[in-house]
């Protein structure tokens, strides 16, 4: 999956300070670097909330929250930044991966029950054709 903590600093904000919102960008990053990953959390979650039109916060509280195995609380994450309308590529692919990776996981799901669905192997099957790497606990890399 794409998500992963990035290196990058924010680029955009609104009339609070970006030299602020960059200093605690990057010390979430550092968190998120030491595994101190709730702090790294409550740091990118109140630049989401000062910051609301910076997208890379989003993206960093995803990646941290697939780290935990959170993927739903990652899909909010990134949903409510496509909610304030920011137009940012890799946050949209982000959130692709994240519902790809949903869908993988119930397609395999229905395929492993007692009563299998019935078009669900095919689904599973075309999912993995995708070639994207599955969603895990830990995952670093984009």
């Amino acid at each position: 999956c794409a998500v992963a903590v990035s290196q990058e600093a924010p680029h955009t904000g609104n009339s609070l300070p970006l030299s602020a919102a960059e200093t605690r960008f990057q010390q979430g990053l550092r968190l998120a670097a030491a595994n101190k990953a709730d702090a790294a959390i409550k740091m990118f979650s109140g630049l989401t909330l000062d910051y609301p039109l910076l997208p890379q916060p989003y993206v960093q509280l995803a990646a941290l929250y697939v780290q935990q195995g959170k993927l739903s609380r990652a899909i909010d994450s990134l949903q409510a930044a496509v909610d304030r309308k920011l137009d940012d590529g890799a946050l949209q692919e982000n959130l692709g991966d994240l519902y790809v990776e949903l869908a993988r996981q119930s397609y395999r799901g229905a395929t492993d029950a007692v009563n299998p669905g019935p078009g669900a192997a095919d689904k599973f099957a075309a999912l993995q054709k995708l070639g994207l790497r599955p969603v895990t606990k830990g995952a670093n890399q984009p």
